[in-house]
């Protein structure tokens, strides 16, 4: 009935507009359809009607023909069946970079033929800066720890190297890929 078809209808849109993804539903042309109320987040404006266009052309791809290029290539590779996937940076409005894991797939019908794209993009700055900071960190100490004169060794609350100076490796007679991830005690004994 209409009433049933008007409820699924609301509830599909329910669900579709309040994840956190950035969710467009394509034909499999690759031409936009649908877009749910989080993919306006990074534009930090309303999104015009965008029914129609082909998805790389689409505001979020505006500021790199290099990104552009990369999604038409997800797009094709949805089309042809298999699922896309990489890191997208995109400037939003206020100039502020939002790095997204992107993915397109395919969705086929009970007899196999693709029917919709899907294109997804997962807001992963946060953690992206987190992680570039964590590895900047990471080499700051690398180069300190291989700068010391003297040997430095360090582990885990279990015993276990975590990192090895070179000082210490020419001392103990290991290499820091075969020292790093076994006991303290195999690797250098006190007497």
């Amino acid at each position: 009935s209409d009433a049933q078809l008007n409820h699924q209808c609301d509830r599909f849109r329910g669900v579709f507009d309040s994840a956190f993804q950035f969710i467009a539903i394509l034909d499999p042309k690759g031409l936009v359809l649908n877009i749910n109320a989080s993919s306006q987040k990074p534009l930090h404006s309303p999104i015009t009607n965008l029914t129609g266009l082909a998805f790389e052309t689409t505001p979020w791809w505006g500021n790199s023909l290099n990104l552009q290029g990369e999604v038409r290539q997800a797009i094709e590779q949805a089309r042809s069946g298999k699922t896309a996937r990489f890191d997208a940076e995109i400037r939003a409005n206020d100039g502020q970079i939002c790095i997204f894991d992107f993915s397109s797939s395919p969705h086929k019908n009970k007899h196999g033929t693709i029917t919709l794209l899907i294109a997804e993009g997962r807001d992963i700055t946060e953690s992206t800066y987190v992680e570039r900071a964590l590895r900047k960190q990471e080499q700051k100490l690398s180069t300190t720890l291989d700068a010391f004169g003297d040997a430095v060794i360090t582990t885990n609350d279990k015993g276990m190297i975590t990192r090895i100076n070179p000082q210490s490796c020419n001392l103990c007679g290991w290499t820091f890929r075969d020292a790093v991830g076994l006991q303290l005690s195999k690797v250098f004994n006190v007497i």
